[in-house]
């Protein structure tokens, strides 16, 4: 969540998020040699900066020998680097990005100051009107607040641009926050 924080604060669309892990391994035969052999694991998350989901993930491992323990393990750590980013890891990233073009981008949409039942139900059927999206799903209705998803052919600031300013009877809608996925609106 960190993570997806940092990225779409600084305009990622998706962060890598991994850890390496370096040592050493003992070997007779290199041992004869003069060398050692370097090892080196990666872990990775490909993880989604609008709505903070892992859309893949990923580990391998991989060895090098030379004369010097650094330069082994860095070595290990550059082929295993090379070995992860293939081209399955890419196809999924990429596949992802498609399904949301496809099928909507999942949207969590609030709307505060809804007084009753029916104003909702309203409010609910007046969204999806305004913005057009693939479908509007309500998650919960209380305390004057009403959470939907909303799956939406685009990103959150061109649902926004929809919605912002537009009338409910003798209310507006006025978006009041954007973060990632998440939105905001209040009825007033």
């Amino acid at each position: 969540a960190a993570a997806a924080k940092i990225g779409a604060a600084n305009g990622a669309e998706y962060i890598l998020v991994g850890r390496v892990e370096k040592s050493m391994a003992d070997s007779a035969v290199l041992k004869e040699s003069g060398m050692v052999s370097g090892q080196a694991t990666i872990s990775a998350k490909v993880v989604n900066c609008s709505n903070g989901r892992i859309i893949a993930s990923k580990s391998e491992r991989s060895a090098a020998a030379h004369i010097a323990d650094d330069v082994a393990m860095n070595t290990a750590a550059d082929k295993v680097g090379r070995k992860l980013m293939d081209n399955a890891l890419f196809e999924t990233i990429v596949a992802s990005f498609q399904d949301m073009i496809n099928n909507g981008t999942p949207l969590n949409v609030t709307i505060t100051d809804i007084d009753t039942y029916q104003m909702q139900k309203d409010v609910q059927a007046r969204i999806g009107e305004l913005s057009k999206p693939v479908s509007v799903s309500k998650r919960s209705f209380g305390n004057g607040e009403l959470k939907l998803t909303v799956m939406y052919k685009g990103n959150a600031d061109a649902f926004c641009d929809h919605i912002d300013g537009q009338s409910i009877g003798p209310k507006r809608f006025s978006v009041t926050a954007i973060e990632g996925s998440r939105v905001v609106i209040r009825l007033k």
